[in-house]
C-alpha cells in the first residue's frame, strides 16, 4: 500500500477515535450504544484497510446484504451535529457501510487519478454525482435527501474502486465469488423464515413470501436475480462443467432458485426467464438445456397453485391487484412530476411526494419505475443523466464482450486451477443488465442499493479487465 494510502486511513482512524472521545462525555448508555458500537466499527474498518484495502472492500461486499437485518438499528445524527439539529438524520448499519463505501472511493480518485482517467462513463457519472448534491438545493426534505445520496453515490463509487483496483482476471473472479457469498446469509436467513414461518405478507393478501433480510420480498428476488445470473455465467463459462466437480455451484443455485421462487417477485422471475432465453439464443447449445427448464417451469405454476395464482392475478383487475396499485401510483407519480417536470423534487424525496399526493391510504408509495423515479426526484435533467448512465453500461458491457479474445484462461484461485471462458462470462454480465433495465419499467431498480452495489461492483472489475486486456496488447 503506498504511502499516500496510509495516511488516509491513518486520518479516518484518528477522526473516528476523536469523534468516540468528543461524544462520550455526553452519552446515555441505555439509547446511544449503538452510536459507541457504530463508531468501534469505524475505527476496526479503517484498521483492516490499514492492513489490506482490497481484503476490506471484498469483506464489504459479502456482509452488506446482511446488514439489512439490522436497519432498525439506527443513530440519530443530528443529535450529535449542531448543523442538523432541527433535523432528523437516522444512519444504520447499511447506510454506515455505504458511508465508508463513498470515502473509500474518493480516496480511489486521489489516489489512482490516472488510472481513473480511462474509467468507462467517468464523464456522466461525474455529472450525475455533481447534480445529486446540487439537488439538495431545492429539496423538499433535507433528511431525505441526505440519507438519498449516500444510497445513489455508493454504487458508482464502488465502481470506481473496483475499477481501480480488481482489474485482473483474478481479482475479477474473487470480485464474483464474494459477491455469489454475500448471498449465504440471506439463504440461512430465508430459510429460518420458513421454519419458523417468518413470512411476509402484503396487506389484505394471504400469500405468504420469503424476504430474507430485504424490507420486501420484490428487493429480495431482484437481489437474487442477480446472483442467479452470476451463478448461471460462470458455469456456463467453465471449461469443465461436469456434474462432479461442480456439485457446490450447482446446489448452491438450486438454493437460490427456491427461495428465489418464494419471493413470489413476478418481475424478477420475468428477469430471470429473459436471461435464460437470450443466453440460449445466442449460445445455442443452451437451447437443449432451456427445452428441459421451460416444461419444468410450466409444470411448476400448474401444480403449485399459489405460484399459478401469483401468475394469474396480472390479469385480474382487483383493487389490491399489484399491477392495478401500480398503475395508479404511475399515474399519481406523473402528475407530480408536471408539477416540477424540469429538475424535480430533490433526491430521495420520491415517496413522500407519493404519499402526500395520493388519495388513498395504506399501501406503498415507491414509484415501482425508474424513469418515474428520477422525474419526481431529479426532473428531466436526471432522468436524462439515469438514461445516458444505464444505456452507457450496456453499450460499454457489449463493447467488453466483443473485445475479449474467445479463448480459455487458467487461473488459481484459493489453491484450486479452474479454466474460464472470460467472454462467455462478460456476455452473462451483459445480458444480466440488460435484463434489470428492462425491469426498471416495472420496479424501482436503482432504489435496490444492495443489488447496484453488486451489479456495479462487477461492471467496475469487468471494465478493468478489459482496459488491462487492452494495454496487453499494446
Amino acid at each position: 500500500m503506498g504511502k499516500l494510502k496510509k495516511i488516509i486511513f491513518l486520518i479516518f482512524i484518528f477522526l473516528f477515535v476523536f469523534c468516540l472521545l468528543v461524544v462520550l462525555p455526553g452519552l446515555d448508555w441505555q439509547k446511544d450504544w449503538f452510536f459507541v458500537l457504530a463508531l468501534g466499527l469505524c475505527v476496526l474498518i479503517t484498521a483492516v484497510g490499514l492492513y489490506d484495502f482490497k481484503k476490506l472492500i471484498l469483506l464489504l461486499i459479502l456482509i452488506l446484504p446482511a446488514l439489512l437485518k439490522f436497519n432498525d438499528l439506527k443513530i440519530d445524527l443530528a443529535k450529535f451535529s449542531p448543523l442538523f439539529k432541527n433535523y432528523n438524520l437516522p444512519l444504520n448499519l447499511t447506510a454506515l457501510a455505504c458511508s465508508f463505501i463513498i470515502l473509500f472511493g474518493l480516496g480511489t480518485i486521489l489516489v489512482n487519478w490516472q488510472k481513473i482517467k480511462s474509467l468507462p462513463l467517468k464523464s456522466i457519472l461525474f455529472l450525475y454525482v455533481c447534480y445529486l448534491i446540487i439537488s439538495i438545493a431545492w429539496s423538499k426534505d433535507l433528511a431525505l435527501s441526505l440519507s438519498g445520496l449516500v444510497y445513489f453515490i455508493a454504487p458508482p463509487a464502488i465502481y470506481i474502486i473496483t475499477y481501480s483496483y480488481f482489474s485482473s482476471h483474478l481479482d475479477f473472479i474473487k470480485t464474483i465469488f464474494f459477491v455469489l457469498a454475500s448471498a449465504i446469509i440471506p439463504l440461512a436467513l430465508s430459510a429460518w423464515q420458513i421454519v419458523d414461518g417468518q413470512y411476509f405478507f402484503e396487506p389484505d393478501s394471504a400469500l405468504a413470501r420469503i424476504k430474507g433480510p430485504f424490507v420486501h420480498p420484490n428487493l429480495f428476488g431482484l437481489y437474487l436475480f442477480v446472483i442467479i445470473g452470476l451463478a448461471v455465467s460462470y458455469y456456463l463459462a467453465k471449461r469443465d462443467k461436469s456434474l462432479k466437480r461442480n456439485l457446490i455451484i450447482l446446489f448452491f443455485t438450486v438454493a437460490l432458485a427456491i427461495v428465489f421462487i418464494l419471493t413470489y417477485s413476478r418481475v424478477s422471475w420475468a428477469c430471470l426467464a429473459l436471461f435464460l432465453f437470450v443466453f440460449a439464443f445466442l449460445k445455442r447449445y443452451l437451447i437443449i438445456l432451456l427445452s428441459i427448464i421451460t416444461p419444468m417451469a410450466l409444470l411448476t405454476i400448474t401444480i403449485f397453485e399459489s405460484i399459478r395464482f401469483r401468475v394469474m392475478e396480472i390479469f385480474e383487475n382487483a383493487f389490491f391487484n399489484s399491477w392495478v396499485a401500480r398503475k395508479n401510483i404511475w399515474q399519481v407519480s406523473w402528475q407530480e412530476i408536471l408539477e416540477k417536470p424540469f429538475f424535480g423534487n430533490g433526491v430521495g424525496t420520491s415517496e413522500m411526494v407519493i404519499e402526500e399526493a395520493k388519495n388513498w391510504t395504506g399501501g406503498t408509495s415507491l414509484p415501482h419505475n425508474d424513469f418515474l423515479l428520477y422525474g419526481l426526484e431529479l426532473g428531466l435533467v436526471g432522468f436524462f443523466l439515469f438514461i445516458t448512465y444505464t444505456l452507457g453500461a450496456i453499450y460499454y458491457a457489449s463493447k467488453t464482450f466483443f473485445s475479449l479474445p474467445n479463448l480459455d484462461t487458467e487461473i488459481k484461485i484459493f489453491g484450486q486451477k479452474i479454466i474460464l471462458n472470460f467472454k462467455t462470462l462478460s456476455l452473462g454480465i451483459l445480458i444480466l443488465i440488460s435484463s434489470l433495465f428492462l425491469a426498471s419499467f416495472f420496479e424501482s431498480v436503482s432504489r435496490g442499493l444492495v443489488t447496484q452495489i453488486m451489479v456495479w461492483a462487477v461492471l467496475g472489475s469487468l471494465f478493468g479487465l478489459k482496459n488491462l486486456e487492452r494495454e496487453s496488447l499494446t
